[in-house]
């Protein structure tokens, strides 16, 4: 079903988002993986690389809206197409909502959103 598919997974450097690389890799797909985490992005995308694998690592803040459209439409333009897109990226902000600053709010739903 993902054999040789043009798929963009945001947040892939961990969690649900490397699992998901890691599950669409093996079934074929060719990933282009987003995270703000460069380093863990890079060593995500090089494991999930070796044999034969394709998972091209791009570093993204996804509250770029710029930023975001311009990977959408580079991916397009070097696959010929876009099949799917995984928006994984999210954040959460540990504590009493009460205690929240502004800019915590702000993060989450710019991110989460």
């Amino acid at each position: 079903m993902f054999q040789d598919k043009v798929v963009i997974v945001t947040g892939a450097a961990s969690g649900i988002g490397r699992a998901v690389c890691e599950q669409m890799a093996e079934k074929g797909a060719r990933l282009v993986m987003a995270d703000i985490n460069e380093g863990l992005l890079k060593e995500a995308a090089a494991s999930i690389s070796k044999g034969g694998r394709h998972a091209r690592p791009v570093v993204l803040d996804v509250r770029d809206f710029n930023a975001v459209k311009k990977m959408v439409d580079d991916t397009a333009a070097e696959h010929g197409r876009l099949d799917y897109m995984f928006n994984n990226a999210g954040v959460a902000v540990m504590g009493e909502a009460r205690y929240f600053e502004y800019d915590d709010w702000k993060r989450v739903i710019d991110i989460n959103l």
